[in-house]
């Protein structure tokens, strides 16, 4: 920007200036030299610069200059007039334009308003980001705290079951093992995590589960297993009820597979031992009722429906029907027209009519024989 730099004699005419001087007032140096001074300060305040000019004190003034074209220019002025005072030729005057500063100061004043603005409005973003950052925060922690209090009662569920509850993911890692499966295996839940079932059982049986896992996987829905092992204390393999399902994420992939499984062993070792009472109890009734028909005389059972459910020969033989014919009939099917005294008390003693009216009476004998 530079300054302005004039000397003045002693009635304050201009002996010398610069070119920026010349700028200021817009007037060629030329024509600025040999003018008086005071002609281009501003009327009012040319007694105040003489003041100025003979105080011994350092001048510092604000004046107003008034340029070629009758526009006022502020200027400030400093130097010294004491070498006036003491008989000096000249004295010399630092003139600058604070009119360019006054509109940068202007400028720096927007500047530092403009700046004050986006401070206040960024202090505003801000906090309002922060409040909505706290508020998530709490959202979250919330969230967790019900993930948390959610896994807490899943885990306690899951632990204080009697069957065994895990997870596999995709390369048949331990995602999570019940303290069922952890007893089982004799080790903590935490010690299962990360591992492998090869790790706790032998090779070929961890391979027939790991198969029975990528059936799931393949079907990609609810299957359920009979599976065996490992084996007990007591040397009894463990026989399993088992329920297997995938596990899917937000995208609908399968990323691990679920299991529950409950110990049946007791259950299907008293399934068997059941069979086995019911095949003795057969073969035993088979048995009798193959000497009830070698009897010669008629025998009959029937259940409390009074239908027939067993018929030996010599029924058939008595009343002419064949064991197919008979079984699951009533027993009045068989009984003749005029059926005789026994067979009258009996059904007496039971309370059981003969059902003639429901069944006509078949007869293949001639009944006066029989009776």
């Amino acid at each position: 920007m530079g300054e302005g730099t004039v000397n003045l004699n002693e009635r304050g005419i201009i002996m010398y200036c610069n070119q920026r001087f010349s700028e200021i007032l817009q007037t060629p140096i030329e024509s600025l030299i040999g003018s008086s001074f005071y002609s281009h300060v501003r009327k009012d305040q040319r007694r105040q610069l003489k003041t100025i000019l003979l105080s011994e004190k350092r001048m510092e003034a604000e004046l107003c200059l008034m340029a070629r074209n009758g526009s006022p220019v502020s200027v400030y002025l400093s130097g010294s007039g004491h070498d006036l005072l003491k008989g000096g030729a000249t004295t010399c005057l630092i003139v600058t334009d604070i009119g360019e500063l006054a509109r940068n100061r202007d400028m720096l004043q927007q500047s530092r308003n403009d700046l004050g603005r986006r401070v206040q409005e960024q202090t505003a973003e801000l906090e309002q980001a922060d409040a909505a950052l706290r508020c998530e925060i709490e959202e979250r922690k919330r969230a967790n705290e019900q993930l948390t209090a959610s896994r807490d009662q899943l885990q306690s569920i899951i632990d204080n079951t009697s069957s065994i509850v895990y997870v596999f993911d995709l390369e048949e890692r331990f995602l999570l093992g019940n303290i069922a499966v952890a007893r089982l295996f004799r080790c903590l839940p935490k010690d299962l995590i990360g591992k492998k079932r090869e790790q706790f059982m032998p090779k070929e049986t961890a391979q027939w589960h790991e198969a029975n896992d990528q059936k799931v996987i393949q079907q990609g829905h609810l299957v359920e297993f009979e599976e065996y092992g490992p084996v007990r204390e007591d040397g009894r393999t463990i026989t399993w009820l088992t329920t297997k399902f995938p596990l899917r994420d937000s995208q609908g992939n399968i990323y691990a597979v679920a299991g529950i499984s409950a110990d049946i062993t007791e259950r299907k070792e008293a399934a068997v031992e059941l069979e086995r009472c019911v095949q003795e109890r057969t073969e035993m009734l088979q048995r009798q009722a193959g000497l009830l028909d070698l009897a010669y005389d008629a025998i009959l059972v029937r259940d409390m429906e009074n239908r027939i459910t067993f018929w030996n020969r010599g029924a058939e033989e008595m009343y002419g029907f064949t064991q197919e014919e008979a079984l699951g009939r009533l027993m009045s099917f068989s009984i003749p027209a005029f059926p005789p005294p026994w067979l009258t008390s009996w059904m007496r003693f039971t309370g059981k009519n003969d059902g003639r009216e429901n069944l006509p009476t078949r007869q293949k004998m001639d009944t006066t024989s029989r009776c």
